[in-house]
């Protein structure tokens, strides 16, 4: 069998390692190309996975395929970007976002709304949560919030949903508005309500945003899925590890 080529936006990935190490574990012979000073030139016969990587490498025509082309990266990964995507053939199936200051004023009369300073941000950062007109920052974005306490993550891959878990709060006393590892909130299985629906709706999102595979994050509003943000290189352990694997065994 030939090598099994990644191209990771990082080579200190946790996730792609605990990838890799299963992969391996089955027979399989895995290679890393480096997106700087890689002596890999592409071959007509591989198949490349693309683990998050926006740089468009010299070699991309050279291969018989990558899966989750960087531009296409680049784009699903921009907040602003990911939005009209998604809102442009499922238009219900995102939040009410603007790129008005004013109009993101108007909306904290009503509710809280997230300033997004950042477009490429994750795990929250570069988020400013206002709640009055006053605390409305310069952002190249704003989000409306909406009030769930139900919010999934989907993994997406060659069209088929092969992963959901639920995010979680494991700590005390919430003091923030923003669902990350560093405000108590982890993921787990328990709770999660798998539904067809479910899976055709985020397939629709990941074909949407010409992407080969992802993780979504999405919550989910009065039985409507609202999608937030694409992962294209996801952070992964333990049975995640072991659906990616299959799939990718599937795939070759």
């Amino acid at each position: 069998m030939a090598d099994l080529l990644f191209y990771p936006y990082s080579m200190g990935s946790e996730g792609l390692y605990f990838l890799k190490d299963e992969l391996e574990s089955r027979g399989l012979n895995v290679r890393l190309i480096r997106k700087r000073g890689s002596t890999y030139r592409g071959n007509k016969k591989d198949v490349v996975v693309n683990w998050g990587n926006g740089v468009t490498p010299g070699w991309e025509r050279n291969v018989k395929h990558i899966y989750n082309s960087p531009s296409n990266i680049r784009n699903a990964t921009n907040k602003l970007n990911f939005f009209r995507l998604v809102g442009k053939k499922l238009p219900d199936n995102v939040p009410d976002f603007t790129t008005s200051q004013e109009k993101a004023k108007e909306w904290t009369k009503k509710g809280l709304v997230f300033c997004r300073k950042s477009l490429s941000g994750s795990q929250g950062k570069g988020i400013v949560v206002a709640d009055s007109p006053d605390k409305v920052v310069s952002a190249p974005l704003y989000t409306k919030g909406v009030k769930s306490d139900i919010e999934y993550r989907v993994h997406v891959f060659n069209g088929k949903v092969i992963d959901v878990v639920r995010k979680f709060y494991f700590g005390k006393d919430r003091k923030s508005d923003i669902r990350n590892l560093e405000n108590g909130w982890t993921f787990i299985r328990k709770g999660v309500n798998h539904t067809n629906e479910l899976d055709k709706v985020s397939v629709e999102v990941c074909k949407a945003l010409g992407l080969d595979f992802c993780a979504l994050d999405l919550i989910v509003k009065d039985g409507n899925y609202l999608f937030l943000e694409a992962n294209t290189a996801p952070g992964m352990t333990g049975t995640t590890v072991i659906n990616y694997a299959n799939a990718i065994e599937d795939l070759l």
